[in-house]
């Protein structure tokens, strides 16, 4: 009996060890992720700035991919919509020659769902802005400008989309800094409310009218030296699910978290395309953002009717550019993070220009209007249109040496933070403390500056009329001289790219 037991026992013993083994190499089956109930892509640009072209040197990605990337994901079957966060339609020659007209054509073909209007978007006036938003395929929205006549939304202000079943609003905010940062003359006629207040507003409407999740499409953006930031408007204003940002030309990798707020901003002149990817599960939405850069964009099919477009722009315009004005031997620096914090060989060279050109005592020029480096060797006339996109006009002002000083301490007054009313000179020396913010020991010509003497000062149109918030130089202009970038390119003709170099600014604190 017992033998027969312990037989028993010995079979039973290899059948589990046999199944034991078989269970040991039989091939782990792991699930696949389950697919979230809903799920929405937000493909954003902001501060293109008209560089719809692709660029490798500058890792400009341009439209032409952005627009092949969203059809690549709709025909995947993603739900996918394209939004701006402003300062699309002006910046390079290829929209500034026709006014902006040829910005919409460009961004319909590239399938925008909605843009929110720049500070950069009033620089051909705000009627102009509205005549081109008529040809735009794309929903302009903005929660905060009113058009003071008739007191109603120079665009609306929110609108709300169904799907694939969930209702998404969106709603638009702009700068209020628009009015010193655009020619004044371009925004008379409009309000800009407080962004946060109108935020409050909107959120609250969106929700009235069931909205499931909320989207703010701001051009406001993360400078400190801003009226506001979309950082404060996230901390104070609940619902807002996301921030598109633009405006700072800030770069968030993987977004930036304020409260129960996103914040996401795609940099500058299409070098990133962010994806915001908006889930719901479980009850709950959540939203996850991330950047695409050049490297990683190249995996992105191209659309060939944008690029035919964009190809043709740039055929009109390099028959304007590619004219070499001289050659530098060195980079002449124009990066936004310098010139609106400091000097800069750049800036020195164009201050130095027009002082040279009009005879001027002295010369003070916004970091603002001074838009980017021009590398070692040729200088084209594209070059210097760049530099200076806008078409400021030269011109010069009388005023006392007193509001010479006035003018420098507000354009030094928001130091260290990047501010476009940073002041370039030629003609003036001064002392700046960075810890106090102190002006002191102004000099003009090298002789220390007289408080009642009359000056003959030498700026840009935009300036001279109170624009970054210069209102000491809002006068009657004493002399108009030419368009800013062909002055630098008469004076680099004429002299090459020759100019005092020494710094302007002492430096102390």
């Amino acid at each position: 009996m017992r033998k027969k037991l312990f037989s028993l026992f010995l079979v039973l013993m290899m059948i589990f060890s046999l199944i034991a083994a078989a269970a040991a190499e039989a091939p782990v089956l792991i699930s696949a992720p389950a697919e979230p109930e809903w799920e929405l892509i937000i493909m954003h640009t902001n501060d293109v700035h008209s560089r719809y072209y692709e660029d490798a040197t500058q890792g400009y990605i341009g439209l032409a991919k952005v627009a092949g990337e969203k059809q690549r994901l709709i025909n995947e079957g993603k739900n996918v919509l394209l939004i701006d966060a402003g300062d699309s339609i002006h910046g390079d020659l290829i929209t500034n020659l026709s006014k902006g007209q040829s910005a919409p054509f460009v961004l319909n073909e590239t399938g925008y769902d909605y843009l929110v209007p720049g500070n950069h978007e009033f620089n051909y006036d705000w009627k102009r802005l509205k005549e081109l938003s008529y040809n735009c395929f794309g929903q302009y929205l903005s929660a905060n400008i009113v058009v003071k006549d008739s007191n109603r939304f120079l665009f609306p202000p929110y609108m709300i989309r169904n799907v694939d079943g969930k209702r998404v609003g969106f709603f638009g905010l702009t700068t209020q800094d628009t009015v010193v940062m655009a020619h004044p003359d371009n925004t008379i006629g409009l309000e800009f409310k407080n962004a946060r207040t109108m935020a409050k507003w909107a959120v609250k409407e969106l929700k009235r009218l069931g909205a499931d999740y909320i989207v703010c499409i701001a051009h406001v953006g993360l400078d400190e030296s801003a009226t506001m930031t979309t950082e404060y408007i996230a901390k104070k204003v609940s619902g807002i699910d996301l921030i598109i940002d633009g405006h700072s030309h800030t770069v968030l990798e993987n977004g930036k978290k304020v409260k129960k707020t996103l914040i996401a901003s795609a940099g500058e002149y299409s070098k990133y395309v962010g994806k915001v990817t908006v889930t719901f599960d479980d009850g709950k939405f959540t939203t996850e953002a991330h950047l695409d850069n050049y490297e990683e964009a190249k995996e992105y099919p191209v659309s060939s009717k944008v690029k035919d477009s964009i190809d043709y722009l740039l055929k009109q315009k390099r028959a304007l550019t590619d004219t070499v004005i001289c050659s530098t031997p060195v980079d002449l620096i124009g990066e936004r993070e310098i010139v609106r914090a400091g000097e800069s060989n750049l800036g020195h060279l164009a201050t130095h220009a027009f002082l040279t050109l009009t005879g001027a005592d002295a010369v003070i020029w916004n970091g603002g209007n001074i838009r980017q480096t021009i590398k070692a060797g040729s200088i084209t006339m594209g070059d210097l249109l760049g530099v200076m996109p806008f078409g400021n006009v030269v011109v010069t002002v009388e005023l006392s040496g007193a509001d010479i000083v006035k003018a420098l301490e507000w354009g030094t007054s928001k130091y260290p933070a990047a501010n476009g009313a940073f002041p370039h000179v030629a003609g003036i020396t001064f002392t700046f403390n960075k810890s106090t913010l102190k002006v002191s020991d102004v000099k003009v010509g090298g002789e220390p500056v007289n408080l009642r003497k009359t000056y003959k000062l030498a700026t840009n149109e935009f300036m001279g009329s109170g624009g970054d918030g210069y209102t000491m130089l809002d006068r009657e202009f004493s002399g108009f001289y030419g368009i800013d970038a062909e002055m630098l390119a008469e004076y680099l003709k004429t002299y090459g790219p020759v100019f005092d170099d020494t710094p302007r600014i002492n430096w102390v604190g």
